[in-house]
């Protein structure tokens, strides 16, 4: 099927490309009719004949026209002025344009409807294998087409004209059909096509909406295919998400009531939680992928990406409150999963400043599962000791540019790979005054002026 989807994908006939072109327009009129913006000129719904249809004078109006001049005109003429009626009569004048405007896109609509129909009709009534080949290929291409149009379609406005423009130049269509398709080679080799595409509004939008999206084999080719394209903000902020952006959404969606809707089901009640608008939907796929976004953001090594980076642990510090007891805080700064070793690495590059608060309130908290134990290190017998405040020391060391060996904090590859310091619960107090006595000194460079308390941990 895949060879036979391809193979009528390349030999599509310009009138099937007229329809598909057609399709993307009637998208554009139902994506944009309910917001009443601008009427799309990207491409004419098609007549019976699958003649182009022009754009009517209403249509044109409408992406030129905006009511707001005549409504503050209005509002600025006081009832006793004699402007004021003058100005009244302007904008009813324009509100009638305006309903005119309205009827003219619902005319539109409905038309393209029944034309989408009649298309449908006529070619799902092919009766031989090669035929409904081609069928397959055409909705496939269409299907592809539209999931990229309706996402083009939720931009802002000055981003949306510039990727529909885009889009539709050239061989652009195309090239989006098989990124967004299903044939896996098709998409592969078009992805990579995308990324040495020239930097521009539109390109960089679709980059951006890939990498982003529910499909999680284009987000990784598209991650790995602009190690050498010059990122915009939006694209950095895509890999960002892609990187430890999955976190925070985790994060507000615990700090938000839980959004549900009930289905009735033979009487029966059930509710069904209201899902993310998101392509985070599995945990350990999620992992995976910051991984593979987190190498790329290492190579650019990028300013926009450090700001990003600054902001995730502000907002994760905050959310721990006065005290720290939160689990998924203490997580971030242990090296035994895969979210804080990638967090690790990349804080080694751009050595974020406000982790230093998080890991203060760690040191500020009385330290969680402090554990003694002896391991034989080079044929000797010694006891090392670990902790939440060790794990956190040996982040607080790398952020601030030190070595963590040069604070006594040491791992064991064979012993849970925790960060560790020697001795017990005496070493570890020992190693918070030093950090304390640092702090005092440059902590206002980092956004803790004043270090509290430490708490001492228990000597065993």
């Amino acid at each position: 099927m895949r060879s036979a989807c391809h193979a009528t994908r390349v030999e599509m006939t310009a009138r099937q490309k007229k329809i598909g072109g057609a399709i993307l327009g009637a998208l554009g009129i139902l994506a944009f009719y309910g917001a009443l913006m601008s009427l799309p000129k990207y491409a004419p719904a098609p007549s019976p004949s699958d003649a182009p249809v022009a754009a009517t004078p209403a249509s044109e109006a409408a992406s030129q026209r905006s009511l707001a001049p005549q409504i503050a005109e209005t509002l600025k003429v006081k009832s006793d002025d004699p402007r004021a009626e003058e100005a009244l009569a302007k904008l009813q004048a324009a509100l009638a344009d305006q309903a005119r405007d309205v009827i003219a896109l619902q005319q539109v609509m409905l038309r393209v409807q029944q034309n989408l129909g009649t298309q449908l009709r006529a070619l799902t009534r092919a009766g031989d294998p090669q035929g409904r080949a081609r069928v397959a290929g055409l909705l496939e291409y269409n299907s592809a087409v539209y999931r990229w149009a309706a996402e083009a379609a939720g931009l802002p406005p000055d981003q949306r004209d510039a990727t529909l423009n885009w889009g539709l130049s050239g061989d652009n269509l195309d090239l989006i059909a098989d990124a967004y398709g299903s044939d896996a080679e098709a998409k592969s080799e078009a992805i990579r096509r995308l990324a040495k595409q020239e930097v521009s509004a539109g390109t960089d939008s679709t980059v951006r909406m890939l990498i982003a999206g529910r499909d999680r084999e284009a987000s990784l080719l598209m991650v790995d295919s602009i190690y050498d394209r010059k990122p915009s903000p939006g694209i950095v902020d895509a890999v960002c998400d892609r990187a430890f952006g999955y976190q925070l959404i985790q994060l507000r969606l615990r700090q938000q009531p839980a959004a549900v809707h009930t289905l009735t089901l033979h009487g029966r009640g059930i509710n069904v939680p209201d899902s993310p608008n998101s392509g985070f939907t599995n945990n350990n796929a999620s992992q995976q992928d910051s991984e593979v976004a987190a190498d790329l953001l290492i190579s650019w090594n990028n300013s926009h990406a450090a700001d990003r980076f600054e902001a995730y642990f502000t907002e994760m510090t905050a959310a721990a409150g006065t005290t720290l007891n939160d689990g998924r805080i203490l997580n971030l700064l242990s090296p035994n999963n895969a979210v804080s070793i990638t967090l690790g690495r990349l804080v080694d590059v751009y050595k974020p400043k406000t982790l230093v608060p998080m890991c203060v309130k760690v040191f500020e908290s009385a330290p969680f599962n402090p554990n003694d134990q002896n391991i034989n290190n080079n044929n000797v017998n010694e006891k090392y000791h670990s902790s939440s405040r060790i794990d956190a020391a040996a982040m607080f060391a790398r952020t601030t540019g030190q070595d963590p060996a040069s604070l006594g904090l040491v791992r064991f590859p064979n012993y849970s790979n925790s960060w560790m310091i020697k001795g017990s619960g005496g070493e570890e107090n020992e190693l918070l005054k030093t950090i304390h006595a640092w702090l005092k000194d440059h902590g206002k460079d980092y956004g803790v002026p004043a270090p509290g308390v430490f708490p001492l941990a228990p000597v065993r």
